[in-house]
């Protein structure tokens, strides 16, 4: 049985009245690309433009080597890591979809010093969070380029699904 504090006095009738203290979720957005490269630059991007809310402790990164950052994700521990980073997988420039980890060498775009696969294995060793990878099809890769028109207007619906992710996994 819990009690409650109603001023300086414990009550029992106030102990349904108080919501369970909930522990907020750690969340790692991780933005992956080139900015320089047109498209490859979607996931840095999307970091940048996701908006984090009270629900939960984010850590929000946009980088184009994300190795880097393998310290201090697996120092914040966690509890869901999102990477989003330019995938062919053969679709409408600016379509998006989960892959499941067995699918990323076949689909990302690598412009990285290390394969993603092995920084997703180093991050799950070190802190064993629920990853997604949301991978966008890009329409250009050469450099000089901003977005293309197509892969832009991905960005709105790639941030409403990394929420709707989180969210899923806060319950």
């Amino acid at each position: 049985m819990r009690l409650a504090l109603k001023g300086n006095i414990l009550s029992r009738k106030t102990e349904k009245r108080i919501p369970p203290r909930r522990k907020r979720k750690r969340v790692v957005i991780l933005g992956v690309g080139n900015d320089l490269k047109a498209d490859d630059g979607i996931g840095i991007h999307v970091a940048k433009s996701f908006r984090p809310w009270k629900e939960t402790e984010s850590m929000v990164v946009a980088t184009d080597i994300p190795e880097n950052w393998i310290y201090k994700i697996t120092r914040f521990r966690p509890d869901v890591v999102v990477i989003v980073d330019s995938a062919d997988f053969g679709k409408r420039p600016g379509s998006f979809r989960i892959l499941e980890e067995d699918e990323l060498s076949g689909f990302v775009t690598s412009t990285h010093n290390i394969p993603l696969k092995i920084f997703i294995k180093e991050i799950k060793r070190s802190c064993n969070p629920r990853i997604y990878f949301i991978g966008i099809q890009p329409k250009e890769l050469g450099f000089g380029k901003g977005l293309s028109r197509e892969v832009k207007n991905s960005i709105e619906k790639v941030c409403t699904v990394i929420k709707e992710l989180i969210e899923k996994n806060n319950k």
